[in-house]
């Protein structure tokens, strides 16, 4: 009798009539590399490195499809024979490996906003902390306050992402510095070559957005200012009407950056930044740079979308799966405000306002509406859709 899994072999192998070897039907495929990671005392450690990849279940083309899995490293502890070993959610990166005491410290940052960070207690920075236990040969989440003070370095490469840049597969303490203060400055400081403790220390710029992105993992900090503000604005009610609907099987994987070219819509948002502001750090509302009376306020959008004579600003509102979204005059007169309810998103995915695709034209606005799932770095796109709505006259 076939074990489950030789049953999804045969299964794949009939369907597709290929001749695939048993070695196609793998459990999965692995990329491994060793950091060599600068410990607090000067001394080097070699951690061997590995990121796991699993087929996906279901319809053929899920099933043949990869898709990143965990994450491991091992090492043998310093002055010792004892193997060290950890394994975490592709999510969650390793990124300080240390010893206080003989004791190992491990810190690990969730590199997605789609990820689980509920499991760890909904941190209020990305980071989590982790300290080895002897007895049970487990690791135990600790408070970031009781990291020890001497251990502050990012001294783990960031992910598998350099993988191609690396010699034999091996990184030594001077690429790991280049490589993770390069990706310090592409997150804009969202990943930390010096490992914050709290909210304040984490130099990240778009931190306090941050905060309020978690909706997959029930993690998701309100902004009670902003929804305020929100549930001010006397907003009507606009059906959406959906023009086209693709759902993709198997997923587009975009890169982080192929996934910015068709999300980010860079002259927009650099317009934007010519009209709004914010009213001081950290402000729920924005105000209009034009507005000579200094009394016009928007809620603090998380939509923007700014032509030379109108700006679009919008939120998501997660509780109604619905979005407000207001078109105002550059000198911040408001000249309508809408909501429509999102469209029923696809399990596991969260859909998203395209801002490049969005235009006014005949009394319509048209945009491209996507879900998507983020697994690493990289978006995974199950649905596009094209749809409209009927502009307020």
């Amino acid at each position: 009798m076939l074990d489950s899994f030789s049953r999804q072999c045969a299964a794949r192998l009939l369907a597709t009539s290929l001749a695939l070897s048993c070695a196609a039907c793998s459990p999965g495929e692995s990329k491994e590399w060793v950091d060599v990671a600068q410990l607090h005392d000067g001394s080097t450690l070699e951690v061997t490195r590995l990121v796991r990849s699993s087929y996906g279940d279901g319809p053929l083309d899920q099933a043949l499809q990869k898709l990143p899995h965990f994450h491991e490293l091992s090492a043998v502890v310093p002055g010792t024979q004892s193997e060290l070993h950890w394994k975490g959610p592709y999510e969650m990166v390793p990124v300080m490996l240390d010893f206080v005491d003989g004791v190992p410290y491990l810190v690990i940052l969730q590199n997605s906003s789609f990820s689980d960070m509920k499991s760890f207690g909904c941190p209020e920075i990305p980071f989590v902390f982790l300290k080895y236990e002897q007895v049970g040969s487990t690791w135990r989440q600790i408070q970031p306050a009781s990291m020890p003070a001497a251990l502050t370095k990012a001294n783990l490469s960031g992910g598998d992402n350099e993988l191609g840049q690396m010699r034999d597969h091996w990184q030594g303490v001077a690429e790991i510095a280049e490589a993770n203060l390069r990706m310090e400055r592409m997150s804009n400081g969202y990943f930390a070559t010096t490992v914050p403790r709290d909210f304040a220390s984490w130099n990240f710029a778009n931190k306090e957005a941050e905060r309020h992105r978690h909706f997959k993992d029930g993690c998701h900090v309100p902004q009670p200012k902003v929804e305020s503000l929100l549930e001010r604005l006397p907003a009507q009610s606009v059906a959406l009407e959906v023009l086209e609907s693709t759902e993709l099987r198997p997923e587009l994987v975009l890169s982080s950056g192929g996934w910015a070219k068709v999300a980010w819509d860079a002259e927009r948002e650099s317009r934007c930044d010519e009209f709004i502001k914010p009213e001081y750090e950290g402000s729920a509302a924005e105000v209009f740079i034009k507005d000579l009376s200094g009394l016009k306020r928007a809620p603090f959008p998380s939509i923007r979308i700014c032509e030379r004579d109108a700006l679009w600003l919008g939120n998501y509102v997660p509780p109604k799966s619905s979005v407000i979204l207001s078109k105002y005059l550059p000198t911040g007169e408001r000249v309508y405000t809408i909501s429509f309810k999102e469209p029923d998103a696809l399990p596991g995915h969260l859909g998203a306002l395209m801002a490049p695709t969005f235009k006014v034209s005949n009394g319509y606005m048209a945009f491209d509406w996507w879900d998507s799932d983020q697994k690493g770095e990289e978006r995974y796109v199950i649905r596009r859709m094209k749809v409209r709505l009927k502009e307020p006259n």
